[in-house]
């Protein structure tokens, strides 16, 4: 009876030193609640090689669903300006000239722009961050070189990709660099897979 009584008295004793906000129990994950990306391991700030940092603006360019009028009407100009060219002309003219044709357009526009179309617009700052992990929609995502220094891995990663036609396939990869390109009022990651 004695033991009962000393048990009972050291945990209420320790229950006076546990902060209430935190209960003793499970605990939650840690990206309950957040769904935006996070850095987490290894922050860089560098500049890019010029061609890099070009294509990882069109890639954020091509895959913002508000600039999909903008892509339309930028690859109907190429074609109707070059009707003998072929598909791949196309794509890669298209690939080379959107980001400026697309920061002309948008600032030579009337009113009417969204505040988010012009950010894209003016593109983002030539100074990139880098991580080796990023913590994003309740995952947590790692490099390679992360991968091999720790025992838990997650540097893998599966997209459905579409093609210039519309096809779709399954792409499989891993994460090699971790970019956060800054543009006004907003940041976007990247992830260079091989």
């Amino acid at each position: 009876m004695v033991e009962g009584y000393s048990t009972e008295e050291v945990v209420n004793w320790c229950l006076g030193y546990i902060d209430p906000k935190y209960p003793i129990g499970i605990s939650k994950p840690r990206h309950e609640g957040r769904l935006t990306g996070i850095g987490i391991l290894g922050q860089k700030t560098f500049n890019p090689v010029p061609l890099a940092f070009k294509q990882a603006h069109f890639l954020v360019l091509q895959h913002t669903s508000e600039v999909s009028k903008y892509i339309d009407e930028h690859k109907e100009l190429l074609l109707r300006e070059n009707p003998d060219r072929n598909e791949a002309w196309l794509a890669r003219t298209h690939m080379d000239r959107f980001n400026l044709w697309f920061r002309k357009r948008i600032h030579d526009s009337e009113s009417g722009i969204d505040e988010g179309i012009k950010n894209l617009a003016s593109g983002p700052l030539f100074t990139v961050t880098s991580y080796q992990g990023y913590d994003i929609n309740g995952y947590t995502y790692y490099t390679v070189s992360q991968d091999q220094k720790g025992t838990y891995q997650n540097s893998g990663v599966r997209i459905d990709a579409y093609d210039q036609s519309g096809q779709k396939a399954a792409y499989y990869g891993q994460i090699e660099e971790i970019w956060e390109l800054t543009y006004p009022g907003f940041k976007v990651p990247i992830f260079r897979c091989r």
